[in-house]
């Protein structure tokens, strides 16, 4: 049996210990970009179409 997540699947992410930088940029203006500061014990939900819309890196 194959899982397969969806089309927009919900991803959490957690820091354990240290600080994570996660940086996003628009797929369809390169130019649009940011960069979000997990800090140790921080959650991060990613759902709906920032997985479609955006890119992380």
């Amino acid at each position: 049996m194959i899982f397969s997540p969806g089309k927009r699947p919900v991803i959490v992410l957690v820091s354990f210990g240290l600080v994570r930088c996660f940086d996003i940029r628009s797929k369809r203006d390169h130019r649009e970009k940011y960069s979000i500061r997990l800090e140790s014990g921080g959650l991060m939900i990613m759902k709906g179409d920032l997985q479609v819309d955006w890119e992380l890196k």
